[in-house]
């Protein structure tokens, strides 16, 4: 996943990810959200690749359904094609901060790029639907009545004990 995600290997990522997000938005849908979020006509936006190895957390079994909590730090850089200002440059900056409190952000005034640097929390299952191999699903707050629908009560409660440690 590592490899794919710095390769922006979208079809890869696609396939190592867990099925019901699959089912919920289509993998086309991701794919082409992807392939828009980082081929955009006014910034360049990649990965910097670093030596930043994964951190495994413990495996917690519920039933047939076995997650993980993996995190790894990430390098995000968005290259604008176009020259801004100081202003718009701190406007960018904070509002890229305010999305992702975790991480830190800096611009480089020479290269026009914004480097966000920080942990990528990513939630590991396997389970029936997935053959007992493991699927990803990059952690969002936003998707916990998902997860609630997917696995249940006691599996969102294993995975926001597993988010505290």
């Amino acid at each position: 996943m590592v490899a794919a995600t710095q390769k922006l290997d979208f079809e890869a990522i696609i396939d190592a990810t867990y099925p019901k997000l699959l089912e919920l938005a289509g993998r086309e849908a991701l794919v082409a959200e992807m392939k828009k979020a980082f081929f955009d006509p006014t910034v360049n936006v990649s990965f910097v690749k670093h030596d930043a190895k994964p951190e495994f957390g413990a495996i917690r079994q519920l039933k047939s359904r076995r997650f993980c909590v993996v995190t790894r730090e990430t390098i995000l850089r968005l290259a604008f094609k176009e020259p801004m200002s100081i202003d718009q440059a701190e406007t960018i900056r904070d509002s890229i901060a305010r999305l992702s409190p975790a991480r830190k952000v800096r611009f480089d005034a020479k290269a026009q790029a914004f480097y966000s640097t920080g942990p990528d929390i990513t939630l590991a299952i396997a389970d029936t639907l997935t053959d007992g191999k493991w699927r990803f699903l990059t952690h969002d707050a936003a998707l916990k009545t998902h997860y609630e629908t997917w696995f249940g009560k006691d599996g969102l409660a294993a995975i926001e004990a597993l988010l505290k440690k």
